[in-house]
């Protein structure tokens, strides 16, 4: 499933239904699982949608969740929130869905150097489009960020992930009940 205006425009994908996250036209009950990957953050009404999945999950079926917490601005102007941890858990539980396993991505210097990198990129392709001499800077922002990301992968092996700084949050959460998941 995906929405037209991104999924035909921009990445050019061809889903079986063509719907929003708030208004999937199946019926109740009847998924075993539902992917939200990289979504929640693009929805002027996320609660919407964690209706609609806890709608048409199955009694123990499973939501699979992403969502960036530290991250750019992307697919703009259609980007509106950041989610922490506490606020999915929240959000989850209201809903009849039950957390069944998280995963923060990335240390906070990953997520430090992951950010870095993106502007460093970002910088280095303004100076391209503008011809700028800046352009000479350009063999110096890739060293720093090879050497960055060298760093960045040591620290990954030395540290665990933890909810302190992560750059996206990971989850499993299953419905729990043994019918649609009602709202007030």
């Amino acid at each position: 499933m995906d929405l037209l205006r991104t999924g035909a425009v921009l990445y050019n994908s061809s889903p079986t239904i063509w719907a929003t996250a708030s208004a999937i036209p199946v019926r109740p009950n009847c998924a075993d699982t539902v992917l939200l990957l990289d979504v929640l953050e693009h929805l002027p009404a996320p609660a919407t949608a964690i209706d609609e999945a806890a709608r048409v999950l199955k009694p123990g079926g499973q939501l699979l969740l992403s969502v960036p917490f530290l991250y750019p601005t992307h697919d703009a102007p259609y980007d509106y929130q950041r989610w922490t941890l506490h606020g999915l858990r929240k959000l989850l539980s209201a809903r009849g869905l039950s957390l069944e396993e998280v995963r923060c991505q990335g240390t906070g210097l990953e997520t430090a150097i992951l950010l870095l990198n993106i502007a460093l990129a970002g910088h280095a392709l303004a100076w391209v489009q503008r011809k700028s001499v800046l352009l000479l800077l350009i063999p110096f922002v890739m060293m720093m960020v090879l050497f960055s990301n060298l760093v960045a992968g040591l620290a990954a092996r030395l540290a665990r992930p933890s909810d302190f700084m992560p750059f996206s949050v990971w989850l499993v959460a299953s419905k729990t009940g043994t019918g649609t998941s009602e709202v007030a």
